[in-house]
């Protein structure tokens, strides 16, 4: 079972916000504890408590620290210093892969803000132990709470540093005029290594869900990070993609070939481009590029190597897989013939009465298509629909207008 991991951001993120969120979801304070005591960086204790904003009660995660005369950890202000903090610790190799992802994403950031070598960073926020303890304590989090992939919502900012400003690129924020410091360079390093990418709530079945509180109340708003985790259950009906689509009237047509066998290569799941009529009447091409979340970047690099002047807008859609559709638990092969007949093959043989649980959950766009070409589409109790007629047959149904 797959676990996912959605982060809701009304009131942005900071690092002490996740860990408190997934605290509130069953993360075990003392078992946090133990995990990182295996990197020295100092000494500290962690402590969680529950706090009231705006009327939803959440988690307040805080690591306490005892500065001992003398001791400034200066080492550990560097990257280079908490790189090596991280490395020679006992942690797990994936937690050290994560940890040390987090911190280059981070000192990249802080390095185009201030203009300074990537291994000069010397870091404001971070080479305090508690955001230290926050991004190593993050990556613990995910591998204890075994969450395979994270996805979050818009990001709601206010006043954000330069650094913040640098990681944030490529993600959909909403602006709001609250005199305060929402998103942390900390918080928004966590987004920029883990999340998938900014969808909707995902389809899952929830597990668990818990609040991470922030410092300060702020009035009118809960200052709040709600994880919502869950188990895919996608299992083959549906997934997620990404959708890149540009208007392009200024390319050669003959390149178009050379573009999409590029796209091809590089792992775009599809390449299609449509004609289109443009302002003033510009004849013009949609190109249309399907791939996974992943991907998506490095397919709009080739893009704009071929025409620099494409600009792709991205989005995703939930897709339905109609290659392993299930129903109870018989699963289900569907297949559109060239005769225009859409026929289910299961494992089993499928009865009369179990037609009637069929449902595709095709998109108004495929049901669209299917009405233009006349092709018959099973919908939510397709038996009681006069539109399809059961024919049945030995370990195969099918439908017919």
């Amino acid at each position: 079972m797959k676990k996912i991991l959605y982060l809701d951001c009304p009131s942005g993120i900071s690092g002490d916000m996740f860990l408190g969120s997934l605290i509130d979801c069953g993360l075990g304070l003392n078992r946090l504890s133990s995990q990182l005591r295996k990197m020295k960086i100092g000494d500290y204790s962690l402590k969680a408590r529950k706090v009231t904003r705006a009327g939803i009660t959440g988690v307040k995660f805080d690591v306490i620290y005892k500065k001992h005369h003398g001791q400034e950890h200066s080492h550990n202000k560097t990257f280079k210093g908490i790189v090596k903090a991280v490395r020679s610790s006992a942690l797990s190799n994936r937690v050290k892969e994560r940890s040390i992802e987090v911190f280059t994403n981070l000192a990249k950031a802080e390095s185009k803000a201030h203009g300074v070598p990537l291994e000069k960073v010397h870091f404001h926020e971070v080479g305090d132990i508690d955001s230290v303890v926050d991004i190593a304590g993050a990556c613990v989090a995910l591998e204890e709470l075994e969450i395979g992939e994270v996805y979050c919502s818009r990001i709601v900012i206010a006043n954000p540093a330069p650094a913040t400003a640098y990681l944030l690129q490529g993600f959909d924020i909403a602006i709001t005029g609250i005199p305060y410091e929402l998103v942390t360079p900390t918080g928004a390093a966590i987004l920029k290594t883990f999340s998938r990418s900014q969808i909707d709530m995902p389809p899952m079945r929830i597990l668990k869900t818990g609040y991470g509180a922030g410092s300060i109340e702020i009035p009118g708003r809960p200052n709040l990070l709600r994880s919502v985790i869950g188990a895919d259950q996608a299992d083959g009906d549906t997934d997620i993609v990404t959708v890149l689509e540009s208007n392009i009237d200024d390319m050669n047509p003959q390149v178009y070939e050379y573009l999409i066998d590029r796209l091809f290569e590089a792992g775009a799941l599809d390449v299609y481009v449509t004609p289109a009529i443009m302002k003033k009447s510009r004849p013009a091409c949609v190109l249309t590029v399907i791939s996974v979340p992943s991907k998506a970047e490095i397919l709009s690099e080739i893009v704009r190597i071929v025409n620099a002047t494409t600009d792709l807008e991205e989005r995703l859609r939930q897709i339905v897989d109609l290659t392993a559709h299930r129903m109870g638990q018989d699963v289900c092969s569907i297949f559109l013939l060239e005769d225009g007949r859409l026929v289910l093959r299961a494992s089993q043989g499928l009865n009369p009465e179990s037609i009637g649980r069929v449902s595709l959950a095709l998109g108004e766009g495929l049901v669209g298509w299917a009405c233009v070409h006349r092709v018959p589409v099973a919908v939510d109790n397709a038996q009681a629909d006069p539109r399809f007629k059961y024919l049945g047959a030995t370990g195969e149904e099918r439908f017919q207008s």
